[in-house]
């Protein structure tokens, strides 16, 4: 045959049935691994192959498509074996994690600071960005702040020139009216390590020449406007010490 050329249906229909019946040189047995001059020599007999499905674009799957796919995933697979199991972790025990260079740690650094985390804003935090709104006081919502020796933090609400506005959600920070110093709370922290670490993040803003604001989530959802006099008091010293 031509290369290009299909194979005709008689001749597929022979060559199968010659193979029928046929035991294979490895029936019942357990091939050995190639070596590895085998396996660079198949790798350069690749190199330089274009597949037939290079460029192509493959459309939307079909529904029934869709559903032999749905059907064969909902099937119980079957659990690993002891074997498998331990094959995998030699493996894993083979890698070897390079460190990254100061350099590639710096670039990681500076684009996490650029997240937005979380995604989307809180309840509190949209209640109190439409009370400020409403009050005609301009702000930027997810400001990270950094020292340059590798703080970095991103502030709930900042407003121009020098105020920080921290909206804290009661079980996130641990609310004193609600939790004990020992209550365990996000990430398996105690209350007690919560506010420690809310009292560093502020000592490290005051010493950047940054006023920090916090408000607890049960203030704003009962009264929003009782939160705005300490904001606005602040605004008011600035622009007195700025005139």
């Amino acid at each position: 045959m031509r290369k290009g050329e299909k194979m005709p249906e008689h001749q597929k229909q022979l060559i199968s049935n010659s193979e029928k019946g046929r035991i294979g040189t490895w029936e019942g047995k357990k091939r050995p691994p190639f070596s590895i001059e085998w396996c660079k020599n198949i790798s350069l007999g690749h190199k330089g192959i274009v597949t037939w499905n290079t460029g192509l674009k493959t459309g939307p799957l079909s529904l029934g498509h869709r559903k032999k796919i749905g059907i064969a995933n909902s099937k119980p697979k079957p659990p690993f074996t002891e074997e498998h199991i331990s094959n995998i972790k030699k493996a894993r025990a083979k890698q070897i994690m390079k460190p990254h260079s100061e350099e590639s740690k710096a670039k990681m650094s500076a684009k996490r600071s650029l997240w937005v985390l979380p995604m989307k804003d809180s309840k509190p935090e949209r209640m109190m960005q439409i009370a400020l709104a409403l009050n005609g006081i301009k702000f930027e919502k997810h400001k990270v702040m950094k020292d340059g020796k590798g703080f970095y933090h991103q502030v709930d609400i900042f407003i121009k020139p020098n105020i920080c506005v921290e909206v804290d959600g009661d079980y996130i920070h641990g609310h004193p009216d609600k939790y004990h110093p020992d209550d365990i709370l996000k990430k398996g922290l105690s209350a007690k390590e919560i506010w420690a670490k809310d009292i560093r993040i502020n000592h490290k803003l005051n010493l950047l020449g940054f006023h920090v604001v916090r408000i607890w989530e049960r203030d704003i959802k009962s009264n929003v406007q009782d939160s705005l006099p300490s904001i606005m008091k602040l605004m008011q010293t600035n622009s007195e010490v700025m005139a």
